[in-house]
Order: C-alpha cells, then structure tokens, then sequence
C-alpha cells in the first residue's frame, strides 16, 4: 500500500485479512470484531461477525438485567430493552434502527425501552416519542465494566434484551432494508 488510501476495497480487505490472521496467530481468541463481510455486501454475514465484540474481554459489560438476549422475534405484548453497550457516536448510528423496531413492536401491542448515554437521552427521548428512554447507569468495579438495571422494573420491566450494535443483525440484512431517505433524529 502506498501510505495513503486509494479507495482499493479489495486492497484494503486483504490487508484486514492479513491482520486478522496475524492477531490470530499472537493472541487466544478474537481481538477484535470481524467487520470484513460488510463491505463486500454482505451484510448478514457481517453483522453475524460483528457480535464478536462481544467476547473481546477487555469489552465485556457485565448487565444485571437477568433478562433473556432477544433473537429477533416478536411477540405479542412483548417489551424489548435495548442496552447502550457502545460509545456515544455508535449509539447515535445504530439509533437509525429504533423507528422501524418501535413500529413492528406497536403492531404487536409491545414497546421499546431504550437505555443511552444520559447526553443522548434528551435528543432519543424527542426522536422517538413513542419509547421509553432512560440514562444508563455504568460503573467500574474491580476493573470490570458493569451496567446497572435497578431502575427497569419501575418502568414496567422488560420480556427480552438486546444490545444497540446487535439491532442490525435483525434489522438491516440486506442494502434494501436501509430507509432512503432516512431522517430519524429531531434536534430541538
């Protein structure tokens, strides 16, 4: 590569392959999500390999919800919460999936209750009028990340979780199911 990106997708994808292999054979274990599919086009399969992050140690969020991880069905009545998991920035993207979800569990008389990071929640709160949104509650101890769900029962509780970054995977596996165009959040 000459230092400088030239927009070469399948120069780019061979590098990461490369790193890949090269983390694989220095370390136990994914170290890092596996992203290489989504460029390519296929997104079910990169959405499938995004969920490794989810066993990077040094990214695990230890959650006291309790609650089931949701697998992409809905059900009759069913309220969905969906924990924050990511940075702000990757919240606020992977927020794009929230009308569409919120709408399919109105059809079936359920809800969403969002957790964000607590500068998100005022502009959530505003975009989609019809979810609950409260601040998530995070906390280091012993050198481990904790997410703390003490709050969720006052709100009426939730049937199933899932985290912001696995929406995709049930809600965006193919180009098409991207809204063209796609406003979603209401700035003041």
């Amino acid at each position: 590569m000459t230092g400088r990106f030239t927009g070469d997708v399948d120069e780019a994808l061979g590098l990461y392959q490369q790193a890949l292999a090269r983390g694989a054979r220095e370390c136990s274990g994914p170290t890092q999500p596996r992203h290489s599919a989504v460029p390519e086009g296929q997104l079910r399969h990169g959405w499938r390999d995004y969920e490794y992050r989810h066993r990077i140690k040094e990214r695990i969020l230890v959650a006291d919800h309790g609650l089931p991880m949701w697998a992409g069905r809905r059900a009759d009545g069913m309220i969905l919460l969906i924990t924050a998991e990511q940075g702000i920035g990757d919240q606020i993207m992977f927020a794009s999936v929230i009308p569409a979800l919120a709408q399919a569990c109105a059809r079936a008389y359920g809800r969403l209750v969002v957790e964000a990071e607590s500068r998100l929640v005022p502009l959530f709160a505003r975009s989609f009028p019809d979810v609950l949104v409260h601040p998530a509650k995070l906390h280091m101890r012993a050198g481990q990340n904790f997410a703390s769900y003490d709050w969720l029962e006052g709100c009426g509780g939730a049937d199933a979780a899932i985290a912001i970054g696995s929406l995709p995977r049930f809600m965006r596996q193919e180009f098409s199911d991207f809204p063209a165009p796609h406003a979603y959040l209401k700035p003041r």
